[in-house]
């Protein structure tokens, strides 16, 4: 994709930056799609994962980030606007992060160009351009080769090799077999990552899965990173991490067994989806986070969808109080009420506040699966 090549017709930062006040969250799920992102859009002035670090509390948005874009990174101090907010979390090398080339993106959504007669922000309508995600081909064609080299040392489940993934499975009450034969799950022995406190790269053991867009197409991977000494989750501040993506997230999810007779089941948490299949015996596709799962999109041959919410601790955003997991649920259920009205939603809450379905097979309380 060309981003505005003929130099004779310079678009200026302040021309987009007018244009894209107080559109800046529907322009950041737009053009990066990274899962920390959005989740820090969605709490702003909250400390959360770091979209390019991880941890758990390295990273917010600013309060007016919907207006100006700007955030703040305890390791690489803030971002003044969008555009270097964007620039910093869509271009995983520092040499390539070029505000200019984030501007020509986001000129391109906005449809902003020399000869047009945009309208500022406070006057035009949110819902005007269709969302798409943009990345040059060199990046694509980079990230598709990190996505397929790291996925091709990996093994398959089935394999004796990857005896470590099941055994962390099992430590969360996952024991049937149903999974071995998954094509989007997988084992890798020893995965790199850059260790959030020091910077350092590193490696250990990971359970890794392929994240599919709604037309399921493969565009990423998941990684749990799993311990060198004890049969659970390395002991990181977060040892779940997202590659970088090579087209829209947005709409897909990992996706495990396929629809049966027009059913399907979805979950955030890909321990909690497992446990689902483990119980119901029913397919059942993990979105990974609570923002992925209220834009989830089910194939068109679904017609009955079940949501296994997770019910967590209300917590304070802006003096009300917000469960995200069940607030998630819902979401999906209104829009997809309007989308495809003959579908049926059922929407299905863990008993008590602070838990997850796979809380309830680890204790045995199966009955709370029928309720």
């Amino acid at each position: 994709m060309s981003y505005f090549k003929n130099k004779k017709k310079f678009i200026s930062f302040q021309e987009v930056k007018e244009a894209a006040c107080g559109r800046w969250d529907e322009i950041a799920q737009a053009l990066c799609d990274s899962p920390e992102l959005l989740a820090a859009i969605g709490h702003p002035n909250k400390h959360g994962a770091c979209p390019v670090l991880g941890g758990k509390d390295g990273y917010r948005v600013d309060l007016d980030f919907v207006q100006n874009g700007g955030s703040y990174s305890n390791v690489e101090s803030g971002f003044s606007d969008g555009f270097a907010t964007l620039a910093w979390a869509i271009f995983e090398s520092k040499d390539k992060r070029d505000q200019a080339t984030v501007k020509n993106m986001v000129a391109e959504y906005l449809g902003v160009n020399p000869t047009s007669n945009y309208v500022p922000a406070a006057a035009s309508k949110r819902s005007a351009p269709p969302a798409t995600f943009t990345l040059s081909e060199r990046e694509v064609v980079e990230r598709k080769g990190k996505l397929n080299r790291f996925w091709a040392q990996a093994l398959k489940l089935s394999r004796p090799e990857a005896a470590r993934a099941i055994k962390y499975l099992e430590s969360r009450g996952i024991k049937g077999d149903f999974y071995k034969s998954a094509p989007a799950l997988r084992f890798h022995p020893s995965a790199l990552y850059k260790n959030p406190m020091s910077g350092n790269l590193a490696n250990t053991p990971a359970f890794i899965q392929m994240w599919t867009s709604s037309d399921g197409t493969p565009v990423n991977t998941h990684k749990i990173l799993l311990s060198k000494v004890s049969v659970g989750k390395a002991e990181l501040k977060k040892p779940k991490l997202m590659m970088k993506p090579t087209a829209k997230m947005a709409g897909g999810c990992v996706r495990i067994g396929e629809p049966a007779f027009g059913s399907l089941s979805v979950a955030t948490g890909l321990e909690t989806s497992l446990s689902v299949t483990e119980v119901t015996k029913q397919p059942c596709w993990a979105t990974l986070n609570d923002t992925m799962l209220g834009c989830f999109v089910p194939p068109e041959d679904v017609n009955h969808l079940t949501v296994w919410a997770d019910n967590d601790i209300p917590k304070n955003h802006h003096g009300k109080l917000v469960n995200s997991g069940v607030d998630a649920a819902y979401k999906l259920k209104e829009r997809l009420s309007k989308e495809r009205p003959e579908m049926k939603v059922v929407i299905k809450i863990p008993p008590d506040q602070g838990s997850d379905w796979n809380d309830y097979l680890v204790s045995g309380e199966l009955n709370a699966f029928r309720r």
